[in-house]
């Protein structure tokens, strides 16, 4: 009988180190306050995108570096911030060769990224800009919801169907800017919600 109860005490406590450990796979790997600002900055500037350009005829390139180039340099600042305190919290190493490589990885993304959006400016498509950048973001969000935290994978599939409708629709810019802004803008709001809660509990 003693011998029973005791292989049922290791059970439990197995059972409570798998799901320690299960949270610990499926964290943040920034605080949720940066997503709150990611998404308030992309809504920002999809905003001021639609109406410069409808109002004042702003070309594509002058927008892409006077709206969206800031817009990308606040929210990565932010998420950095975000990603150095989780860290410096939950006293995760940040400068061994793994994350250097990750780092890398995250600028060459980005530089690939870029070169693409100006590509498509420079050959006169960029009414595919929104749908390109709502395929590529949707892209990221899989990737960070199978290495960390899958629930992202709903915010992931919301942003493909968005970029899936302005292609089928081929709706014309600044509007599909200003939709594609609150589709990520509101998906990385959530997230910030997901974020929270998970500090929480």
């Amino acid at each position: 009988m003693n011998k029973n109860h005791n292989e049922n005490d290791r059970l439990q406590d197995l059972q409570v180190i798998k799901d320690m450990l299960q949270k610990v796979e499926e964290r943040h790997l920034v605080e949720s306050w940066s997503y709150f600002i990611w998404g308030a900055v992309i809504i920002i500037g999809g905003m001021i995108h639609f109406f410069t350009e409808y109002y004042f005829s702003f070309k594509d390139y002058d927008l892409a570096l006077k709206v969206w180039l800031p817009v990308l340099c606040i929210g990565g600042l932010f998420e950095a911030l975000g990603f150095i305190r989780k860290a410096a919290k939950e006293s995760i190493p940040i400068f061994t060769k793994s994350f250097r490589y990750l780092f890398a990885a995250f600028i060459g993304i980005f530089i690939i990224f870029a070169i693409l959006v100006i590509t498509l400016l420079q050959l006169n498509a960029g009414h595919l800009v929104p749908v390109f950048i709502n395929f590529f973001v949707a892209l990221c969000f899989f990737g960070y919801a199978l290495s960390a935290y899958p629930p992202l994978m709903f915010q992931a599939f919301v942003i493909i169907i968005a970029g899936i409708m302005l292609f089928v629709f081929n709706i014309p810019i600044p509007y599909s800017v200003l939709v594609t802004g609150a589709v990520i803008g509101g998906s990385f709001i959530w997230t910030g919600v997901q974020a929270k809660t998970s500090e929480v509990s």
